[in-house]
């Protein structure tokens, strides 16, 4: 059998442009791949950017630094505008070239992918509404003058492609602003230069020198200019607030952060009024026009992480935020008074939405409806719909942070419930009776010296593992147990049971050691809102089944690998709960972008539906801009112009249906590309958008379709050095794909 050997030639990482998921034909025909590659990144969302999110930026700065530093040393030592002077030094040397011979750059596509656009701007002085501006991760700055049929790069002479955000003067509208670098947890940390600045509708920029020379401004996230007033401009950036007062030639801190400033939204009928989100911090408001700052975090509750903003055009005092929080994924709060207060938004059936879908730091986008106050669009791996009323309802309340202190030498949890907080849930959930407003408080679960209480103890069927109900759960005793369950609302001492399945009379904790447990390792603790008495059990818990009376919140604790149990001595520590009653808004909760069917099943995406072919497969998933275009207040229509992974979509039906547009917007973010030896045929591996192969058998150009090959984001490729019909391609989790016929067709 002769043998193929595979040259694998050099690798490189490039910034351009693309599209989402597929892999091989024969594969593609089971509907279900592309999901399945869409739920690994979900769970990976979930571990890494929820439960580990700090850890996970960390590692990305720490690697973006590690290769811009030398080694040996510890700083870079690239300048902060390093890639502009190596621009100029560039063109210098051109112009001083002697020789006849020139570098020839050609842009080889894909045409017919776009890629993570962060900042779109319609051109308030075009009437007909199709010239947009928009501002892509990885590919610069472009320009639509027949409402995104076709496009035009209008940042060519600038260096720094990641632009995160972009205004246009509505005074004067040939004066716009961009903002360079892109600081957002989940993208690649690509740093920027500054703001620039055009004074003829982006077919020239100047790079204002206070920002290209100012640390402060590697990252430009937002900015905000004054509507009458095109000298006055805010910038938020990683560090804090910044304000120019002479369009741009100076700069001013107006505000310090030690965390990123991740969005700035001002008032448009009166620009005193300026809100910007802190990450970590929340909402900060001004009313001298950025000047000074306050704090407006009234009836935030436990939120953290990124704040988006959006404010009602038709009520200014009316204004939405969408926030990331660890707890519970995400939130959306409302307010009416310009952010003095806020209310958190329930659908109306009383329940919370994760809107941003698992990924809030990465993707969070929020806008209000041009003519109703009532009604914003948020948009995150999905887009939904809110109306909301003003009715408040503040009786109910809900779980807003689970954690220990000092407990990982002895306890972890067993994840049984598949929530946000593995190994624990509330009763209401479970088997609970007699529950009454009010019984949900935040508690702690003190252990250490000294520290125990009496608890009720419970039999379950000999052998019984997992489906237990609980009226096979028979009482036993009222025994002590190393820990001491405490209200602290109230300061009062909680009632607690337990189950005892090794049945030795005491409360134990066991190393898992396997899927099936039989006898060992389910000594759950059931926490019941009934004030505790050390002298006799309370005779609505001592019962067969009474471990449900008042149950409050039930978890499944495990010895931590390696650790040992010893109730006579552990250390100081605690589980914590925390409960809270906040104010709500309730609200109809519509999904009408639903990326996966998991919801509506309105504007779906299915990357499968794209192998083989250019065919564009749905309304791309991971919103990261919505911008609301009024076009006629009498009539009520209005467009959405959306930036998303996959490039831009619109909507001009309130958006009942989402169309992507993605032809000639070239500016896919590659994480790798491999050429055809000895031709101008290209494949690579995209961020979010798969894998795609230029056309075969003929040079690729600028405008030329490209063919989707896997799905998943793709990473590196590979083409063999002699024969062009072996490719391998990648995704992550190391999946490594192989063709054997020029990429037809795929296995792994």
């Amino acid at each position: 059998m002769k043998k193929r050997i595979f040259i694998y030639a050099p690798l490189f990482i490039v910034l351009a442009l693309v599209f989402t998921l597929a892999s091989n034909k024969e594969e593609q025909e089971d509907h279900g791949l592309w999901h399945a590659e869409y739920l690994k990144k979900k769970e990976n969302r979930e571990k890494g950017i929820k439960s580990n999110k700090e850890m996970r930026i960390k590692e990305v700065d720490k690697y973006f630094k590690g290769i811009r530093t030398k080694f040996g040393e510890d700083e870079s030592n690239y300048p902060a505008n390093y890639l502009m002077l190596e621009l100029e030094k560039a063109k210098q040397n051109r112009r001083t070239f002697k020789s006849d011979d020139t570098i020839n750059w050609v842009l080889r596509g894909p045409g017919n992918v776009g890629g993570r656009t962060r900042a779109v701007v319609v051109d308030v002085s075009d009437p007909t509404h199709n010239t947009w501006f928009a501002g892509s991760a990885t590919g610069g700055a472009w320009k639509t003058t027949d409402g995104g049929a076709s496009w035009v790069n209008i940042s060519k002479d600038i260096p720094y492609h990641a632009i995160s955000t972009l205004v246009q003067s509505p005074s004067e509208p040939n004066v716009l602003f961009i903002g360079t670098g892109e600081s957002f947890p989940g993208s690649i940390q690509t740093t920027g230069g500054g703001v620039f600045k055009s004074t003829d509708k982006g077919e020239s920029w100047t790079q204002l020198d206070f920002t290209a020379s100012n640390e402060d401004f590697r990252y430009v996230n937002r900015l905000a200019i004054h509507p009458q007033d095109t000298s006055i401009v805010l910038a938020a950036t990683t560090t804090g607030v910044y304000k120019t007062t002479d369009g741009g030639i100076s700069w001013s801190e107006v505000y310090a952060s030690e965390t990123s400033v991740e969005d700035l939204k001002a008032d448009t009928s009166n620009f005193n009024y300026v809100f910007a989100g802190v990450n970590e911090l929340g909402i900060i408001r001004s009313e001298d026009a950025g000047d000074t700052w306050e704090i407006a975090d009234s009836g935030l509750v436990g939120s953290n992480g990124r704040f988006e903003i959006a404010i009602s055009p038709s009520n200014p005092d009316r204004i939405f935020i969408s926030v990331e929080n660890n707890t519970r994924g995400s939130d959306v709060y409302v307010s009416s008074d310009r952010g003095i207060s806020w209310n958190l938004v329930y659908n109306s059936s009383g329940e919370l939405v994760d809107y941003l879908g698992g990924q809030p730091s990465y993707d969070n986008t929020i806008a209000v409806h041009p003519f109703n106050e009532d009604t914003a669009y948020v948009g995150g791996v999905d887009v939904w719909k809110i109306g909301v009323t003003d009715t408040l309802v503040t009786e109910q309340g809900l779980v807003d942070g689970f954690e220990t202190v000092n407990t990982a030498s002895f306890l972890t949890f067993i994840n049984f419930t598949g929530n946000l907080f593995p190994g624990f849930n509330t009763g209401d959930q479970e088997e609970a009776t007699n529950l009454e407003p009010g019984d949900f408080v935040s508690v702690e679960i003190r252990f250490g010296p000294g520290l125990s209480q009496k608890a009720h103890r419970f039999h379950v069927p000999f052998q019984a593992t997992a489906g237990v109900t609980a009226a096979e759960y028979t009482y036993q005793d009222y025994v002590d147990v190393p820990f001491e369950v405490w209200d602290v609302t109230n300061n009062v001492q909680l009632m607690c049971s337990f189950r005892d399945q090794e049945r030795d009379g005491a409360f134990n904790l066991y190393e898992r050691t396997g899927d099936d447990y039989g006898q060992l390792g389910r000594e759950y603790i059931f926490i019941n809102s009934v004030p505790y008495n050390d002298a006799a059990p309370d005779p609505n818990i001592a019962q067969t089944g009474g471990r449900s009376f008042k149950l409050i919140y039930f978890m499944w604790p495990n010895l931590a690998e390696g650790g040992t149990w010893n109730p006579g001595s552990l250390p100081e520590s605690k589980i914590v709960i925390n409960y809270i009653y906040p104010k709500q808004a309730k609200g109809r909760v519509i999904n009408v972008a639903d990326a996966y069917g998991q919801y509506s099943e309105r504007n779906t995406y299915d990357q499968g539906a794209g192998f083989g072919n250019t065919k564009i497969p749905g309304f791309h998933p991971d919103h990261h801009a919505l911008t609301i275009v009024p076009i006629d207040e009498s009539e009520g229509t209005f467009w959405i112009v959306n930036g998303n992974d996959g490039g831009l979509g619109i909507s001009k039906d309130f958006g009942h249906t989402f169309e992507q547009i993605t032809q000639s917007y070239t500016t896919t973010q590659f994480y790798g590309v491999a050429k055809k030896p000895l031709r101008n045929e290209y494949i690579g591996g995209m961020q979010d958008n798969g894998t795609w192969q230029s056309p075969s058998f003929k040079s690729a150009f600028e405008d030329d379709d490209y063919f989707f090959r896997i799905g998943g984001d793709g990473f590196e490729t590979v083409w063999h050095s002699r024969d062009s019909n072996l490719i391998m391609g990648s995704i992550y989790y190391n999946d490594i794909r192989l063709s054997t016929d020029h990429g037809d067709t795929w296995f792994g």
